[in-house]
């Protein structure tokens, strides 16, 4: 034993009895030093050992120190069977034993011990069960204490949401008070109003068809035609399945030449509420799909030629005449009207030849409005004041009416004129005593009147129009400015000989059931105008903001917030045409590319970037790009005329057509 050993050795030596115990109680984790061990004593001698030492449960025991403890000593042990296993109570040894063993935790035991041991081990072992209950009913408790902490917090939640409920039933209870005292005085308003158009009616300033088409309570309810079919009940309320009605009834009914791409496509734009603009030469079915499209949605469409001389808004909206003081339409602001009359049908207004004229002159302020996405846009048409002027003007003429013709029965405007009473009456009340001033009054109010109401000084736009342009690129047209761009959709045309052969041999190899005839789209269903959704993380999104910053920025095109989010809510609509396909992301992203990114190109493809480099390497650098985004594009499709031509394809044709082409050399155009 080395110096350092023997004085640890006597530090435990010093150590109280009680404390030793301890340790071996804690190293063994045992609660008592009740062991058991088979008897073995020395011939000749008073002295024995238990050998093959555990405690209660059958594990061996060591010492603290780390020693096995391999033997129990005890003193006459005569009494005893040898060879037998017994239980016993452990006592430490003497001082002179443990330095004699050199173990200061040298345990022993005596005859009368191995006795109470084997009580004490009964005991332990009882106490042992008693304690595995008491753990049992312990963890049951808890359990349960658990469960009425999470019901007492669900009461809780519960009290805090009965609380709330009974806030807002109170709350509801004063606005429902407050409805009923409204409807109430609505009734009373509508009663005096029915008076006034009886009135009116009765005066000729108003037709029964007039009350019914612009003043009536209750609309008549658009009668689906009965050949129809419906978008709920036959097509399940699919947008992919109507998307393939539509290209098969355009084909086989009539006689249309589309793409399953152009179809879907079309189809996702028209429930964007975006402007969607056509490009393409005369003949590549751009107002035609608009014309079709309606018919076979049992929608109607308005196809309003744009002329060169239109500079401002006015050309576009109409104006209102001071001096006729009446508001002079135009057809566009003709078809927005009839729209509101008829909701329940789809309307497709189209602006043909739309780049005649410069589109932000008289265009730019109605598609500032157009973004307006948490409300119906609204359009005012003219100066309030006019319409204010007028209804009170109006109010007066029918009071003095009304009170000239008092206790008289008067059944017409004839009547009244030919009553001379009422007619005199009026007269010196109105301060004019000739029959024909008042033939000319009745005929201006009247004409006034059908102005107002057919026009009013503001008009919203509602949700069932949709806008398109069509247009054409050449010397006699205009570019689109950026502002322009910016919030537009472009889809460029084809020549349908081009791909006629390839949807001739699709349809030559597909089988249809339902009857080839249009399919009513309630414009409610068909889609809303709602706020576009935020930027994100998305597949998109990421992709978009990536392309912009390592491509368009250098080329001096900034791909901003709108047009992300505009890109967003496409991609979201365009997944219920594609709902069966895996990649459907992917092919949002890459028309995104061609109908959204690629129309900003219009620049010389020479000149240096912001880089340093020519902007044609930067292009060239976004071909790769494309190429690796769009690897296998095609896989498991029938090609572009399913999912549409490929981003990195057409961005090649575009600087090929560039340097093929001598009179615009260098010049990068999407529309060339």
């Amino acid at each position: 034993m080395t110096e350092n050993d023997e004085q640890e050795f006597n530090k435990l030596l010093a150590k109280p009895d009680s404390e030793l115990i301890k340790d071996i109680l804690v190293y063994n984790q045992i609660p008592s030093l009740v062991l058991s061990g088979v008897l073995t004593v020395n011939p000749g001698s008073r002295y024995g050992y238990f050998k093959s030492v555990l405690d209660h449960n059958g594990r061996k025991i060591k010492y603290p120190n780390g020693n096995d403890l391999d033997d129990i000593f005890i003193y006459d042990p005569y009494e005893l069977e040898k060879d037998e296993r017994y239980y016993f109570e452990c006592e430490l040894a003497s001082l002179n034993e443990k330095r004699k063993r050199n173990n200061p935790y040298l345990l022993k035991t005596t005859v009368d011990r191995v006795q109470q041991g084997e009580k004490l081990n009964s005991l332990v072992k009882a106490i042992e069960e008693k304690n595995y209950e008491i753990n049992e009913l312990n963890e049951a408790i808890k359990y349960c204490e658990e469960t009425i902490a999470q019901k007492i917090t669900e009461i809780s939640k519960n009290e805090s949401f009965i609380s709330e409920l009974s806030e807002k039933i109170e709350s509801n209870k004063i606005q429902l008070d407050q409805i009923i005292n409204q409807k109430t005085e609505m009734e009373n308003t509508i009663k005096i109003l029915q008076q006034k158009i009886n009135i009116c009616r009765k005066l000729e300033f108003l037709s029964e068809d007039e009350e019914r088409q612009y003043i009536s309570l209750s609309r008549e309810k658009y009668v689906i035609p009965s050949n129809y079919l419906s978008f709920e009940n036959e097509l399940e309320s699919s947008f992919a399945k109507l998307a393939d009605h539509v290209h098969q009834y355009l084909f086989c009914e009539k006689n249309l030449i589309y793409t399953r791409f152009q179809i879907r496509n079309f189809l996702t734009l028209l429930r964007t509420n975006d402007l969607i603009v056509l490009s393409g030469l005369s003949g590549s079915g751009k107002t035609q799909i608009v014309k079709a499209f309606a018919e076979a949605l049992g929608g109607v469409a308005k196809i309003i030629p744009v002329k060169p001389n239109w500079t401002s808004s006015d050309d576009l909206l109409g104006y209102y005449n001071p001096i006729q003081m009446s508001f002079l339409p135009t057809p566009f602001t003709e078809a927005i009207v009839e729209a509101i009359h008829n909701p329940d049908q789809l309307y497709l207004i189209c602006l043909d030849e739309m780049n005649l004229a410069r589109v932000e002159y008289y265009f730019a302020d109605f598609l500032s409005k157009l973004e307006e996405r948490s409300s119906q846009p609204e359009i005012e048409l003219y100066a309030k004041h006019e319409e204010e002027l007028f209804i009170s003007e109006f109010k007066t003429l029918l009071n003095l009416l009304e009170n000239s013709a008092k206790n008289i029965e008067i059944k017409s405007w004839q009547d009244f004129l030919n009553n001379d009473e009422a007619r005199t009456r009026f007269l010196e009340i109105f301060g004019n005593n000739e029959k024909e001033s008042l033939l000319q009054l009745h005929t201006k109010t009247k004409r006034r009147l059908m102005d107002i109401l057919k026009f009013p000084s503001t008009i919203k736009i509602p949700n069932n129009v949709r806008f398109i342009g069509a247009i054409n690129v050449d010397e006699t047209t205009n570019y689109f400015s950026p502002k322009i761009l910016d919030r537009v959709h472009i889809v460029k045309f084809e020549n349908p000989l081009l791909y006629e052969e390839k949807v001739r041999r699709f349809f030559d190899n597909s089988e249809y059931d339902l009857e080839l005839v249009p399919v009513y789209v309630n414009p409610v269903v068909f889609s809303q105008r709602e706020e576009y959704p935020k930027m994100d993380n998305s597949y998109i999104s990421m992709n978009l903001k990536e392309i912009n910053q390592k491509f368009l920025l250098p080329l001096n095109i900034d791909f901003g917030v709108r047009s992300i989010r505009q890109s967003l809510n496409y991609a979201e609509l365009n997944k219920e045409v594609y709902e069966n396909y895996s990649n459907n992301d992917k092919i949002s992203l890459n028309i995104i590319i061609i109908q959204k990114v690629l129309p900003r190109f219009s620049f010389d493809s020479s000149q240096i970037s912001q880089n340093g480099s020519s902007k044609l390497e930067i292009l060239e650098l976004l071909i790769s790009h494309l190429k690796t985004l769009f690897k296998d594009y095609y896989h498991k499709t029938d090609g572009s005329e399913e999912i549409g031509k490929v981003s990195n394809d057409f961005l090649s044709e575009m600087i090929k057509k560039a340097k093929n082409n001598p009179q615009i050399d260098s010049e990068i155009n999407f529309f060339a």
